[in-house]
């Protein structure tokens, strides 16, 4: 899934409109929000325009004025739409997967440029995230930095920065980390002054469902405004699988034998020759007797969680035997020792070099491996100062 927001500054010029529709056709966007569409209105044809093939819902908030504006569609493909919710500062709907189930809320907002109403904007969207229980995405335009680092001058208003990252805490998001330019706005002056405007925050519960989403900054063209695009899945199409060797195998009985019963034996004299054909055959050996050992030990895992809950639905009908409660014992000791071998194997993904024995901390080495992966990717070379992706 990917999602656009961008502050385009209005939607009337014409050259505007050809950027969105091909920024729409090169990233393959599932949901568009706009922000300053300064527009009060749109004709179907507009829309029709944007959605290309894709049959898609619509929903925008008047401009006041000559500011203001927001658009907001989503592929009716991906998901179904419901509960349309508008205020001051913001649009949302609640969208419900198609391919999953899954039910969030999509917040699209743009925050006012005049200081004497952004605690108004803070105290909405503060009152919008605790009043609901779903996943939330949200972002925009916030029209606010939360660290002095994020514009370039240096010259913030300490007050509003404050106020605006105790929103954050209070509600418990998360910005989701971007990548490509360092800052999201520029006033276009020379020298410009430039920061960190736009930005993309999600729930907990959000984070941990696309737990590989990342922003990637898109080039800043006809607005003042980047282009965010927020995308859920890997940003390669097309992923290399390499072998690695996981320490977790080394606990599987039987393995050290079968592993000797494998090792080739020597008949090239040159000792790399004989390494290269060595470390070729043990990798694909050990490759798909990995891959059988992993997938036989989560049929068991599933087998012995099976077997467990049947148990105890006996127990709490009747008195269990001691047969029976031997085997529940057992089963106990037998799924930890799995647990443990997947708390392993997470900890090689996620890099640490400590284990806390005894402890479950497979869901913190889930998100180190996430972590490092978001961190480790690359989607903007810079060459010579001009950002090339």
């Amino acid at each position: 899934m990917k999602i656009l927001f961008w502050n385009v500054r209005g939607l009337g010029n014409a050259g505007r409109r050809k950027l969105l529709v091909e920024l729409i056709s090169k990233y393959s966007l599932d949901c568009i929000c706009l922000q300053e569409t300064i527009k009060s209105s749109f004709s179907q044809r507009e829309l029709d325009r944007f959605a290309g093939q894709k049959e898609m819902f619509w929903s925008w908030l008047p401009c006041t004025g000559h500011s203001g504006g927001l658009l907001l569609g989503v592929d009716r493909d991906m998901a179904m739409i419901s509960e349309e919710a508008f205020g001051s500062f913001f649009q949302s709907c609640i969208l419900t997967m198609k391919s999953n189930g899954f039910v969030w809320k999509l917040v699209n907002l743009y925050g006012p440029a005049h200081d004497d109403r952004k605690l108004e904007f803070l105290d909405e969207i503060q009152s919008l995230v605790q009043s609901t229980d779903l996943p939330v995405l949200l972002g925009g335009d916030f029209n606010l930095v939360q660290k002095i680092e994020e514009k370039s001058s240096g010259n913030v208003d300490l007050q509003m920065m404050d106020a605006f990252n105790e929103m954050i805490n209070i509600t418990e998001l998360r910005e989701v980390t971007r990548t490509g330019s360092r800052y999201t706005w520029s006033n276009k002056q020379k020298p410009p002054i430039m920061c960190v405007l736009d930005s993309v925050l999600v729930s907990n519960s959000w984070e941990d469902k696309y737990n590989l989403t990342s922003v990637l900054t898109a080039p800043r063209l006809g607005s003042d405004h980047n282009p965010l695009i927020v995308d859920t899945g890997a940003i390669c199409s097309q992923r290399q699988c390499y072998f690695r060797f996981t320490s977790h195998w080394l606990n599987q009985d039987g393995f050290r034998d079968w592993l000797l019963d494998k090792w080739p034996s020597r008949y090239k004299h040159n000792i790399l020759d004989h390494w290269h054909i060595l470390s070729s055959r043990m990798r694909r050996a050990i490759k798909g007797w990995g891959q059988n050992q992993d997938s036989h030990q989560r049929r068991v895992k599933k087998e012995i969680l099976s077997r467990i809950n049947l148990l105890d639905d006996y127990s709490e009908n009747r008195d269990l035997n001691l047969a029976e409660w031997e085997e529940r014992y057992y089963l106990d000791n037998s799924l930890q020792h799995i647990l443990t071998d997947e708390e392993i194997q997470w900890q090689k993904r996620g890099g640490k070099k400590w284990l806390l024995q005894g402890d479950s901390n497979s869901n913190y080495f889930h998100k180190c491996a996430t972590g490092r992966k978001k961190k480790m990717q690359v989607t903007m070379l810079e060459i010579d100062g001009q950002e090339e992706i």
